[in-house]
């Protein structure tokens, strides 16, 4: 015989004020609403499962959107000799300034790399190049030998996207400096999934039924239980609604949940950018099934019991 009860748990990270990182979201629930029964004199047994019946989530967390890492501005020099153009009060008739706006989206370095150097050709510097190295994960641009031009260049709202100051301005002149580096390292990856998993401080972990390669290379135990695709352009809605029954076992750490965390992250174990406030509808399933075997014990044991007395009184 098997009887389930089905709990929902509705989960709005934007209700909670006291809490501002979504992406380490801490579930408060009252003791009473999903517990085992402290006395279980039927002689059932109690599994706990967890699925994810719906989900909705704004795509945010672009590396560049508008006004936020999308701008590198170049001057050249016109004027042989002018003081740069941060400390030029004629750099409006002595530089020439070239605006290079980039495409709002979700670029790895490869793609930001390829994108730079197509917008840098396009407005007619070819002689400037970005190139990203893997080493040390660090953007190195170059100016040509072969160049004439003396460029100064300014990362004001995209220097952590590729590692610059945000409060110099990089010479380039094949004469006097024909390379600068990024002072920081960039750790950009594209964000193409979304993974969901439990907090080893909840009162619940999943069942070692559960294993996924998408952190370690290899398949290992892990309390990941909802990978979600971002298959939507930025700042469109990530949905997801369940259609089967994805049951995934658990095993409760008390006779109840009351405090559960979910930690979110991308496909590198990294917090994600820009990442706003999501809606996740929870449902927690108790199967409860009886062993017939002492069902039929406890009968036999009774019945012999009754016999055993009945005979001792005809004695």
């Amino acid at each position: 015989m098997r009887e389930e009860n089905k709990f929902s748990v509705y989960i709005d990270t934007s209700s909670d004020k006291e809490q501002t990182n979504p992406s380490k979201f801490k579930v408060k629930l009252n003791n009473w609403f999903l517990r085992n029964n402290i006395k279980n004199s039927d002689n059932s047994k109690k599994d706990w499962y967890v699925s994810v019946k719906s989900l909705a989530m704004l795509n945010s967390f672009s590396n560049i959107t508008r006004g936020i890492n999308d701008s590198v501005i170049i001057y050249e020099q016109k004027t042989v000799g002018a003081p740069s153009p941060d400390t030029d009060p004629n750099a409006s008739a002595n530089y020439t300034q070239y605006l290079i706006t980039l495409d709002e989206g979700n670029p790895n370095v490869i793609d930001l790399q390829r994108q730079i150097n197509n917008k840098l050709t396009a407005e007619g510097l070819p002689d400037i190049q970005f190139v990203y190295s893997r080493y040390n994960s660090r953007f190195t641009i170059n100016i040509k030998n072969s160049s004439t031009k003396t460029v100064y260049i300014w990362f004001p709202n995209s220097y952590k996207l590729f590692g610059f100051d945000k409060d110099l301005l990089y010479l380039l002149s094949p004469s006097i400096q024909n390379n600068v580096e990024s002072s920081t390292n960039v750790n950009l990856h594209s964000d193409r999934l979304i993974r969901f998993e439990i907090a080893g401080n909840s009162d619940f972990r999943l069942k070692n039924t559960n294993y996924c390669n998408v952190l370690y290379g290899s398949f290992q135990d892990c309390n990941i239980f909802h990978l979600q695709a971002v298959n939507v352009l930025p700042y469109d809605l990530i949905y997801y609604t369940r259609n089967t029954d994805e049951m995934i076992p658990i095993e409760l750490h008390k006779n109840s949940i009351t405090d559960f965390q979910i930690n979110v992250a991308n496909q590198d174990g990294d917090n994600i950018e820009g990442l706003a406030d999501w809606i996740m509808v929870l449902e927690f399933t108790q199967v409860k099934t009886w062993n017939y075997d002492v069902k039929i014990y406890n009968v036999l044991k009774e019945l012999y019991l009754w016999i055993a007395m009945f005979f001792r009184n005809k004695i």
